[in-house]
């Protein structure tokens, strides 16, 4: 049996790093509302949005998408017999 290897997800890491990079400039700019609106859909009036739950998470849901169709299609199983490191779909 074959030692199987870390290898990371790119189509779930990528929005996930992306929503990070958000959030921590807003918390530099202590632009902590949009954080809150961004991550739970509570606005500032405390009622609850829909649209900055989509912008937050619709990327990391595609993503999730994307990545079970690649290991559906053997898309991560051919990077791996081409011999491309740690990087998967």
């Amino acid at each position: 049996m074959a030692k199987r290897k870390m290898t990371i997800p790119f189509a779930i890491v990528a929005p996930v790093a992306v929503l990070a990079v958000a959030v921590a400039r807003d918390m530099i700019n202590g632009n902590y509302q949009s954080i809150q609106t961004g991550l739970t859909g509570l606005g500032s009036d405390g009622k609850f949005h829909i649209e900055p739950i989509i912008q937050s998470y619709g990327p990391i849901a595609v993503g999730a998408v994307v990545h079970y169709a690649a290991k559906e299609l053997g898309v991560n199983q051919e990077l791996g017999r081409a011999g491309v490191p740690i990087v998967r779909v």
